[in-house]
């Protein structure tokens, strides 16, 4: 990704004041920010900026937490630049040494610190690191380090060698922390961004919505929908349609879009006719549905997150802020912007909107 994920926004702010914010739920001595850019006041969250201390190439921030006690944020710089995460832990280990760290990337906004007795309890005198994995995959940049590896790190940088797994290789313990993925879900990507944004969004919405859309008609939609519903509620889920049309209502028809739906083991079906305040109409309608997911069919009216259908024969897909992913036959999709999915691989799809609406 090519902006600065710490500034990227939010729920009203940006990543990094949104994990300061919920940093302070767990009883640390001292948090450092490591950055090679200026980190502007504002971006430190009203309760912790109480009193500050510039010293050269740091700004330390003291928070009174009562009963005589202090709890200090630093801001640093690295001493070794376009080194990744390592120069970053270099910086903050030379200046703040400690025994043990627990270094999270920027870009981790499901990461609430519940688990960080977790990984605590899973510390032993002889490992350099607790390292969590997740389906398989380690997560370094969510993990508990001993402060010693801080002459790895500088041996490491000497050998202009930036892997970090190179700190703990054969040092390490690895607990498996899958029941907890979401924790460790981070934005690398555009696609992840608005993955994880897509997933915000329906954990605060009365129910989770994804959008099945379409730039033309004849795409396959409607089949592709009522293909995802009998797969969901297979699976036990209590599934609901909105379906945007420009036709009149005129009561229920056999073999219409909602009479499919239902048949698919949709529990509750909408229609929405053209109207001024048709896309008000379409959230009202989905929020009123008491059931796990809505799917909601439409051209342009549906709500984020939204899966565009793309027949063979399209141009390529413009980039925008609502689609998360494309479901098309076409190989030929590489995008920075999107993800793809395949259009007949229905099980694949159920498991990316189940992720999307945090089911």
């Amino acid at each position: 990704m090519k902006k600065d994920k710490s500034q990227l926004p939010w729920q009203d702010s940006t990543t990094l004041t949104h994990m300061l914010t919920n940093s302070y739920v767990y009883p640390f001595e001292r948090t450092v920010i490591s950055a090679n850019r200026i980190i502007e006041p504002q971006e430190i969250p009203d309760f912790i900026r109480q009193s500050s201390i510039q010293d050269g190439h740091t700004t330390e921030y003291i928070r009174n937490r009562g009963l005589d006690t202090e709890r200090h944020l630093a801001i640093v710089s690295d001493r070794y630049s376009d080194c990744g995460p390592l120069g970053g832990m270099e910086a903050a280990m030379r200046l703040y040494p400690s025994d043990r760290w627990l270094i999270l990337a920027v870009d981790l906004p499901f990461f609430d610190f519940s688990r960080v007795p977790a990984l605590l309890a899973a510390d032993a005198s002889e490992y350099d690191a607790v390292i969590p994995v997740v389906e398989g995959r380690e997560n370094p940049l969510a993990a508990l380090y001993k402060g010693r590896v801080y002459e790895k790190i500088r041996t490491a940088l000497a050998a202009d060698d930036y892997r970090v797994r190179k700190i703990y290789n054969k040092k390490a313990i690895f607990i498996d922390e899958t029941p907890y993925a979401r924790q460790y879900l981070n934005m690398n990507t555009p696609i992840a961004y608005k993955e994880a944004l897509a997933c915000a969004i329906n954990q605060n919405r009365p129910v989770p919505v994804v959008s099945i859309t379409a730039e033309t008609s004849g795409t396959g939609k409607t089949h592709l929908i009522t293909q995802v519903i009998k797969e969901l509620s297979a699976q036990g889920y209590r599934v609901g349609y909105v379906k945007s049309t420009h036709h009149m209502s005129t009561g229920p028809k056999r073999n219409s879009d909602t009479d499919l739906a239902t048949r698919a083991g949709a529990v509750c079906t909408a229609l929405i006719p053209d109207g001024p305040k048709k896309s008000r109409a379409i959230e009202d309608a989905a929020f009123s549905m008491s059931v796990d997911l809505v799917l909601i069919e439409s051209r342009r009216h549906g709500l984020f997150p939204k899966l565009l259908v793309l027949p063979p024969e399209a141009g390529a897909a413009e980039e925008d802020n609502e689609t998360v992913a494309l479901v098309t036959r076409r190989k030929d999709t590489n995008s920075v912007y999107f993800n793809t999915l395949h259009v007949d691989n229905i099980s694949a799809l159920a498991k990316y909107i189940k992720l999307l609406a945090n089911l």
